[in-house]
Protein backbone atom coordinates (compact mmCIF):
# COMPACT_ATOMS: atom_id res chain seq x y z
CA UNK A 1 0.00 0.00 0.00
CA UNK A 2 2.82 2.14 1.24
CA UNK A 3 4.69 1.59 -2.44
CA UNK A 4 1.54 2.47 -4.54
CA UNK A 5 0.95 5.93 -2.60
CA UNK A 6 4.61 6.78 -2.95
CA UNK A 7 4.74 5.41 -6.44
CA UNK A 8 1.26 7.69 -7.73
CA UNK A 9 3.41 10.63 -6.19
CA UNK A 10 6.56 9.81 -8.02
CA UNK A 11 4.92 9.06 -11.00
CA UNK A 12 3.18 12.04 -10.81
CA UNK A 13 6.07 14.16 -9.84
CA UNK A 14 8.66 13.16 -12.54
CA UNK A 15 5.52 14.16 -15.42
CA UNK A 16 5.62 17.02 -13.87
CA UNK A 17 8.95 17.87 -13.69
CA UNK A 18 9.66 16.65 -17.13
CA UNK A 19 6.38 18.56 -18.59
CA UNK A 20 7.29 22.16 -16.93
CA UNK A 21 11.02 21.66 -17.94
CA UNK A 22 10.71 20.50 -21.21
CA UNK A 23 8.21 23.78 -22.16
CA UNK A 24 10.63 25.86 -19.96
CA UNK A 25 13.32 24.69 -23.12
CA UNK A 26 11.26 24.83 -25.69
CA UNK A 27 9.78 28.48 -24.89
CA UNK A 28 13.40 29.40 -24.04
CA UNK A 29 14.91 28.17 -27.38
CA UNK A 30 12.26 29.47 -29.29
CA UNK A 31 13.13 33.08 -27.75
CA UNK A 32 16.38 32.70 -28.36
CA UNK A 33 15.72 32.10 -32.44
CA UNK A 34 13.41 35.40 -32.77
CA UNK A 35 15.66 37.04 -30.73
CA UNK A 36 18.59 36.01 -33.52
CA UNK A 37 17.12 36.41 -35.96
CA UNK A 38 14.85 39.19 -35.78
CA UNK A 39 16.58 41.22 -32.97
CA UNK A 40 20.04 40.05 -34.10
CA UNK A 41 20.88 39.67 -30.59
CA UNK A 42 21.60 35.99 -28.71
CA UNK A 43 20.82 35.18 -25.45
CA UNK A 44 24.08 33.71 -24.11
CA UNK A 45 22.42 32.23 -21.14
CA UNK A 46 20.04 30.02 -23.35
CA UNK A 47 22.70 27.13 -23.20
CA UNK A 48 23.72 27.09 -19.99
CA UNK A 49 19.74 26.87 -18.95
CA UNK A 50 19.03 24.11 -21.43
CA UNK A 51 21.26 22.04 -21.06
CA UNK A 52 21.12 21.77 -17.28
CA UNK A 53 17.40 21.27 -17.92
CA UNK A 54 18.37 18.57 -20.85
CA UNK A 55 20.37 17.04 -17.84
CA UNK A 56 17.53 16.48 -15.06
CA UNK A 57 14.91 15.40 -17.79
CA UNK A 58 17.65 12.83 -19.23
CA UNK A 59 17.79 11.46 -15.52
CA UNK A 60 14.30 11.76 -14.10
CA UNK A 61 13.42 10.06 -17.17
CA UNK A 62 15.69 7.56 -16.29
CA UNK A 63 13.12 7.05 -13.41
CA UNK A 64 10.33 6.43 -15.24
CA UNK A 65 11.56 4.02 -17.72
CA UNK A 66 12.74 1.92 -14.81
CA UNK A 67 9.09 2.19 -13.62
CA UNK A 68 7.51 1.09 -16.98
CA UNK A 69 10.21 -0.99 -17.64
CA UNK A 70 11.18 0.77 -21.29
CA UNK A 71 14.71 0.91 -20.13
CA UNK A 72 17.16 -1.14 -22.31
CA UNK A 73 17.44 -4.85 -21.39
CA UNK A 74 20.17 -7.44 -23.28
CA UNK A 75 17.69 -11.01 -23.03
CA UNK A 76 19.05 -12.67 -25.50
CA UNK A 77 20.66 -15.14 -22.63
CA UNK A 78 17.93 -14.90 -20.15
CA UNK A 79 15.60 -15.49 -22.50
CA UNK A 80 16.92 -18.99 -22.83
CA UNK A 81 17.16 -19.87 -19.35
CA UNK A 82 13.92 -21.52 -17.17
CA UNK A 83 11.64 -19.15 -15.46
CA UNK A 84 12.92 -19.64 -12.07
CA UNK A 85 16.79 -18.60 -13.21
CA UNK A 86 14.93 -15.65 -15.06
CA UNK A 87 13.53 -14.27 -12.11
CA UNK A 88 16.87 -14.61 -10.12
CA UNK A 89 18.78 -12.87 -12.63
CA UNK A 90 16.31 -10.04 -12.44
CA UNK A 91 16.31 -9.97 -8.81
CA UNK A 92 20.13 -9.63 -8.91
CA UNK A 93 19.85 -6.85 -12.25
CA UNK A 94 17.78 -4.94 -9.49
CA UNK A 95 20.02 -5.90 -6.47
CA UNK A 96 23.42 -4.68 -8.76
CA UNK A 97 21.11 -1.33 -10.19
CA UNK A 98 20.35 0.01 -6.47
CA UNK A 99 23.85 -0.78 -5.71
CA UNK A 100 25.12 1.16 -8.52
CA UNK A 101 22.60 3.94 -7.46
CA UNK A 102 23.88 4.17 -4.17
CA UNK A 103 27.33 4.69 -5.27
CA UNK A 104 26.39 6.89 -7.57
CA UNK A 105 24.17 9.19 -4.63
CA UNK A 106 27.24 8.85 -2.76
CA UNK A 107 29.53 10.44 -5.05
CA UNK A 108 26.93 12.70 -6.89
CA UNK A 109 25.83 14.58 -3.01
CA UNK A 110 29.97 14.15 -2.33
CA UNK A 111 30.40 16.23 -5.65
CA UNK A 112 27.67 18.67 -5.01
CA UNK A 113 29.00 19.44 -1.23
CA UNK A 114 32.78 19.89 -2.69
CA UNK A 115 31.40 22.57 -5.30
CA UNK A 116 29.03 24.27 -2.74
CA UNK A 117 31.94 24.61 0.18
CA UNK A 118 33.91 26.24 -3.06
CA UNK A 119 31.32 28.19 -4.51
CA UNK A 120 31.38 27.18 -7.69
CA UNK A 121 28.76 29.30 -10.16
CA UNK A 122 28.07 28.67 -13.61
CA UNK A 123 29.71 30.78 -16.34
CA UNK A 124 26.77 32.54 -17.85
CA UNK A 125 24.46 33.17 -14.93
CA UNK A 126 26.75 32.53 -11.84
CA UNK A 127 24.07 29.81 -11.03
CA UNK A 128 25.38 27.89 -7.91
CA UNK A 129 27.08 24.69 -9.73
CA UNK A 130 25.39 22.41 -6.73
CA UNK A 131 22.20 22.89 -8.04
CA UNK A 132 22.90 21.46 -12.27
CA UNK A 133 24.49 18.99 -10.27
CA UNK A 134 22.09 17.88 -7.67
CA UNK A 135 20.65 15.94 -10.87
CA UNK A 136 22.49 13.11 -10.00
CA UNK A 137 21.40 12.02 -6.67
CA UNK A 138 17.75 13.41 -6.96
CA UNK A 139 18.08 10.96 -9.64
CA UNK A 140 19.90 8.31 -8.48
CA UNK A 141 16.88 8.45 -5.20
CA UNK A 142 14.07 8.14 -7.78
CA UNK A 143 15.65 5.53 -9.52
CA UNK A 144 15.64 3.25 -6.29
CA UNK A 145 12.96 3.54 -5.20
CA UNK A 146 11.73 2.75 -8.77
CA UNK A 147 14.08 -0.41 -8.23
CA UNK A 148 12.27 -1.51 -5.17
CA UNK A 149 8.93 -1.25 -6.33
CA UNK A 150 10.34 -3.24 -9.24
CA UNK A 151 11.64 -5.85 -6.73
CA UNK A 152 8.46 -5.97 -4.22
CA UNK A 153 6.67 -6.83 -7.78
CA UNK A 154 9.32 -9.30 -8.79
CA UNK A 155 9.19 -11.38 -5.66
CA UNK A 156 5.28 -11.17 -5.21
CA UNK A 157 5.14 -12.83 -8.90
CA UNK A 158 4.58 -16.54 -9.15
CA UNK A 159 6.99 -16.95 -11.68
Amino acid sequence: MITKFFGRILDYTEEIIIGISMFVMIAINFGNIVARYVFSVSWAFSEEILIILFVYNSLIGASMAFKRKKHTGFTALTDRLPKKCQKVVKIMVIVGTITMMAILFYFGTKMCLNQAKYGLKTSALSIPEYLAGASIPISAIMIVIRMIQNLVKELRSSN
